[in-house]
């Protein structure tokens, strides 16, 4: 029995021993070490670019995708008549440009074309100054210029030529007589301001408005002419109230004076220093006196005057001091060769020579619309009355108007439709022709609204009604008892 309590024992303490080795092993083991795993790097941020080319030009590069942080250079170049102004998208006027992209960026090179570039050449006559002397400009550039006149002179007139200002075949242009004027450069141009002696001496006549005339006389004109054409002005200006009006108007009558020189032909130019090389000699003209009344006449006209054959002598000057007249009567911004008001050459060229005739008829007694082989009767007015449109202007190189004699015809004829349509008698005819014409001051409007609203019918009425006229002066003839006095005064 103590045996097998022995042996049990002994057994129990085996176990215990071979537990307690396998668990002191056990513990005895290292743990298994985990190794960290690396985080992933991240994407690169990329930027897109976009560079593009306006008209005129192109770009070293269209863009594309980069990497955040990345410099492009990029740069733009001009077309052959282009001229690089500058980028969309970016303040700088460089041609050359470096880019970091730290966003999504576009741009775009921008061209113009090149301007083409004129001459502006200004300089100052005696007697003044003006604010530039011109440049190199750019087509279509506004420019603006001004003249100053030094102490005792005045200035007359802008004097030159180019394309978009004034500009004809004659050797005198005058652009404007405002002092300060703006244009925009088309051509290569060259503007010289003109200045004049202050006026100092006492007018030769003033009329009732106070528009002032001054007269100029060369030796190689009679005393006794002298003596009737002072005594002719003073009756024209009883007859007509001339108004002083503003510079803006065109060469005749214009305003607050006029110069009359008067200078036998056989004398050759007296007065270039003062007119310059007129392109008339009997007209209204201005240059470098701005409101002229040209008078130079053979010598023939200037002797025997007021006798039969050579009534010309005085009604010449009569013809275009009524020009005087007629510019002055319209509104002053307005002058009759402007194109802005109404202008029929009838009206106002063969309105003054019908006063030339009135005037010799009421004066001598002579009848000089129809005894005038001169004037009259070197041809019929057929023309006039086939085609009067012709002569609503100046030049037509299809009219033919010798000595205004068709101007004359339609004039004449228009005064026989306005008291006939209007059932009213000569004189009131005449006065819508000769004054209220001129006078009308109310809203702008066409030659055609003018010519309706003056006489009472339109200008096709008239030009419809000359088919019931001869081509012969005879047809038109006014009464040769009709007085200027009746016309203009009554």
């Amino acid at each position: 029995m103590k045996n097998f309590l022995y042996l049990s024992l002994l057994a129990l303490f085996s176990i215990a021993l071979i537990y307690s080795c396998s668990a002191e092993e056990e513990e005895s083991v290292a743990p298994v070490v985990q190794t960290p795993q690396p985080e992933p790097e991240p994407e690169p941020v990329e930027y897109t670019l976009i560079v593009s080319a306006a008209d005129g030009g192109t770009v070293s590069t269209e863009g594309g995708t980069y990497e955040e942080g990345t410099e492009v250079n990029i740069s733009a170049t001009a077309n052959e008549g282009y001229r690089f102004t500058g980028w969309e998208g970016n303040t700088s006027t460089e041609e050359s440009l470096t880019i970091t992209l730290n966003s999504n960026q576009t741009y775009q090179a921008l061209f113009e074309l090149i301007p083409t570039q004129y001459a502006l050449e200004v300089t100052a006559g005696e007697g003044g100054t003006v604010s530039t002397e011109g440049g190199t400009y750019d087509e279509g550039t506004e420019i603006t210029i001004t003249a100053t006149p030094n102490e005792g002179y005045r200035f007359i007139g802008w004097e030159g030529c180019g394309d978009g200002i004034f500009c004809d075949d004659s050797p005198n242009n005058i652009i404007t007589y405002y002092d300060t004027f703006t244009f925009n450069i088309n051509s290569n141009t060259k503007i010289k301001a003109i200045y004049n002696l202050a006026e100092s001496s006492t007018p030769d006549l003033v009329s009732n408005s106070g528009f002032k005339f001054y007269y100029t006389f060369s030796d190689g004109v009679p005393t006794q002419w002298i003596s009737s054409f002072k005594n002719l002005m003073i009756y024209l200006n009883e007859l007509l109230d001339i108004k002083p009006k503003g510079f803006e108007y065109d060469a005749i009558g214009n305003g607050d004076h006029s110069r009359v020189y008067v200078w036998t032909l056989e004398e050759g130019s007296p007065y270039e220093d003062e007119i310059g090389l007129p392109y008339c000699t009997t007209c209204g003209y201005g240059y470098k006196s701005d409101t002229s009344v040209l008078l130079g006449m053979n010598r023939e006209l200037f002797e025997n005057f007021g006798v039969i054959g050579n009534f010309k002598g005085l009604s010449i000057p009569l013809h275009e001091i009524f020009h005087v007249y007629q510019s002055n009567q319209v509104r002053s911004a307005d002058p009759p060769f402007s194109g802005v008001i109404p202008y029929l050459k009838y009206i106002f060229e063969g309105g003054a020579a019908a006063l030339e005739s009135l005037w010799i008829q009421q004066t001598f007694g002579y009848n000089y619309f129809y005894e005038s082989k001169r004037f009259f009767q070197q041809h019929d007015a057929q023309q006039a009355i086939e085609s009067p449109e012709l002569f609503e202007e100046f030049y037509n190189e299809l009219q033919i108007d010798d000595n205004y004699s068709n101007s004359v015809f339609l004039f004449l004829a228009l005064v026989k439709e306005i008291q006939s349509k209007n059932n009213i008698d000569e004189i009131s005819a005449f006065k819508k022709v000769y004054v209220d014409w001129w006078s009308y001051e109310g809203e702008r409007l066409t030659k055609e609204e003018q010519f309706e609203l003056i006489f009472g019918f339109s200008i096709q009425s008239f030009y419809d009604s000359l088919d019931n006229y001869s081509p012969e002066i005879q047809s038109v003839l006014p009464s040769e008892t009709i007085t200027l006095e009746e016309i203009f005064q009554g």
